[in-house]
């Protein structure tokens, strides 16, 4: 059949705040303290003003502070390049070596080097009350350890708990028979107690696990729809052409897609042909998006509309380019373009499915790719 393309119309600023400014004197910094003869307590002039700690590779800017190396380039690099104590701008060329302050305090270090060098913390497995013996001076890899031995520490906590259960339990002055058969029974009950605390605890896990998956399953199906390529399945194909014969004005949309992560929204629409009741009509639809602001208008693109046969040799695929001074490739005024481009013949009822364009689900399976140009 000869079908025309058609661009037709279907019937269907916050202001932000700037953060404040971060006041002068933002750092605390300790009064001046006195000094005793033989205590190396850190003074003002060997105290960095970030770490409020003893100075390491000292440096003085241009306006006479002194802080440790890494810690005024790590305040440059995150915060600003301004002195953190009265707020002047600070260039590379504004920072030098104090090497007199770092030969002073190398001279304490050696006086007095427990000052200086404070033994390191250990942390512990908060399992350590029963048999881990796990300790770092990392506190991140304490944290991955109780993420990775889990396993080793719920058997921990069974054995745990069943040694609790016998140390506390004190056997009465009867015969050994009726003891031994009450310590099975004991056993048995605390047995039962821990199997059903497990039994609830996985039956979490597996439902936190199962909700993990369809969150993973939603984030694969969303990036599946920002790639440019949408798969229409119109399904109760039959169904759905007998409520357009009975009622002309509906229409069927597609669920939408985006030419890329941050690209164009668009959507297909199918209903019938004002001029051929037996003939179907389609259009593309641009929709509105939060990315629609720093997109270039109109959409300058190619359309690839492919529409699938239980043969793939017999596919019917037609290739439009869009044209900028049509509507229908504007900035959408709502949340679906009023304007939509595409064919209002596009296929007549009867060749799709004497072709072989219905599978034996009553589907109609139609491929839209939108590509930027």
């Amino acid at each position: 059949m000869n079908r025309t393309v058609s661009a037709e119309e279907s019937t269907i600023s916050q202001d932000s705040d700037s953060p404040p400014k971060k006041k002068t004197g933002e750092i605390k910094k300790e009064a001046l303290r006195p000094v005793k003869s033989l205590e190396p307590v850190a003074q003002d002039n060997y105290e960095c003003s970030i770490c409020l700690s003893w100075l390491k590779e000292p440096v003085v800017t241009k306006c006479g502070h002194r802080f440790c190396k890494i810690c005024l380039e790590e305040w440059r690099t995150k915060k600003n390049s301004k002195c953190p104590l009265d707020d002047m701008n600070l260039s590379v060329d504004d920072i030098f070596p104090d090497n007199y302050t770092k030969r002073e305090i190398e001279n304490m270090r050696r006086s007095f080097p427990d000052q200086f060098e404070p033994p390191n913390q250990i942390f512990e497995c908060r399992f350590s009350t029963i048999s881990c013996d796990f300790k770092s001076s990392d506190p991140q890899e304490v944290e991955n350890h109780m993420k990775n031995e889990y396993k080793e520490h719920i058997d921990m906590l069974l054995s745990s708990h069943l040694k609790s259960q016998y140390h506390t339990w004190e056997p009465s002055e009867k015969s050994p028979t009726e003891t031994a058969n009450k310590v099975t029974l004991f056993q048995q009950q605390t047995t039962r107690e821990l199997i059903n605390a497990m039994y609830e605890r996985i039956v979490v896990l597996e439902q936190q696990n199962r909700e993990q998956e369809l969150k993973i399953a939603k984030l694969e199906q969303l990036e599946t729809k920002r790639n440019g390529i949408l798969v229409w399945k119109f399904e109760d194909f039959r169904k759905k052409f007998e409520t357009m014969q009975l009622n002309p004005q509906t229409m069927y949309y597609s669920s939408e897609c985006y030419t890329d992560p941050n690209g164009y929204k668009f959507c297909a629409r199918i209903n019938l042909s004002q001029k051929e009741k037996d003939c179907l009509s389609f259009h593309i639809h641009l929709m509105r998006s939060d990315n629609d602001y720093h997109l270039s208008w109109p959409f300058i693109g190619r359309i690839k509309i492919t529409m699938i046969n239980k043969d793939p040799t017999f596919n019917q695929t037609d290739i439009l380019m869009s044209k900028p001074e049509i509507k229908a490739f504007h900035r959408p005024p709502e949340d679906i373009s009023p304007r939509g481009f595409g064919f209002t013949e596009y296929a007549f009822i009867n060749e799709i499915i004497k072709r072989g364009f219905i599978d034996n689900n009553d589907c109609l399976t139609i491929k839209i790719e939108m590509n930027i140009v």
